[in-house]
């Protein structure tokens, strides 16, 4: 919240503050200047102002969702193109322009090229050049249209209870969730995390540095805890 600045009045330029010149001020007047500076005081004090309060605006919900495990983004619309990241399960997306089955979902934005290289791709052809999709030093992600759907997937989650639901916002929960149940209920027995830094945290989340490991953290405080799927390792960062 902005803090609003008054103005400060000028002072008045004779010595007397009730009188101008020869003549005092009348009674009523006096007291409605009391009267105001009250208000004014008790206004400031509340943070109420003239000004109109700031609306919530609403964000309109995207046009299409994502139903694979993962969906690639492209630099292109081609999947020879460079892989700059991916989107997960029930994400939404907009689409902005379809080309060869595959579709527009961001607007185009800086390559960060160095050396003739984007910066931002992960795998695949980095080459900064029209073939990769990145023009004038930008580009825009593109992913297939075919695993995109106007209707979102249903919530792997709903009506999940207990430990179950804490973990319910977790990435790939609808494949581990009994991976994520009982990592959870082990760190909350061995006092690492709470279950409200847990659930504040959303679930566990999928790990990119740690690819090709199938491994997710989750944050509890200021330490970060790992879980290996396919060993059920539980490690701090």
């Amino acid at each position: 919240m902005h803090q609003r600045t008054f103005g400060r009045r000028q002072s008045p330029q004779t010595s007397d503050p009730v009188s101008t010149g020869n003549k005092w001020m009348p009674l009523a007047v006096i007291s409605a200047l009391v009267i105001i500076a009250i208000v004014g005081v008790m206004a400031v004090t509340r943070g109420e102002s003239s000004a109109p309060m700031a609306q919530t605006v609403e964000q309109p919900l995207p046009s299409h969702w994502v139903t694979t495990q993962r969906l690639a983004r492209y630099t292109c619309p081609s999947p020879s193109c460079g892989l700059v990241g991916e989107f997960y399960y029930r994400e939404g997306v907009d689409i902005l322009e379809e080309r060869n089955g595959f579709a527009r979902v961001t607007k185009f934005y800086d390559a960060s090229c160095t050396n003739g290289r984007s910066d931002y791709i992960d795998s695949g052809p980095a080459a900064c050049t029209n073939v990769n999709g990145i023009e004038n030093g930008q580009f825009a992600e593109w992913v297939e249209i075919s695993a995109l759907s106007a209707e979102r997937p249903g919530d792997p989650a709903e009506g999940a209870t207990g430990v179950a639901a804490l973990v319910g916002g977790s990435d790939d929960f609808n494949i581990y969730r009994a991976q994520f149940v009982q990592a959870a209920e082990k760190m909350m027995t061995e006092g690492v995390c709470t279950s409200e830094q847990i659930k504040e945290n959303g679930g566990f989340w999928a790990s990119v540095n740690l690819k090709p490991r199938k491994a997710y953290f989750v944050r509890c405080g200021s330490s970060k805890y790992y879980l290996d799927i396919a060993t059920g390792e539980i490690w701090r960062d």
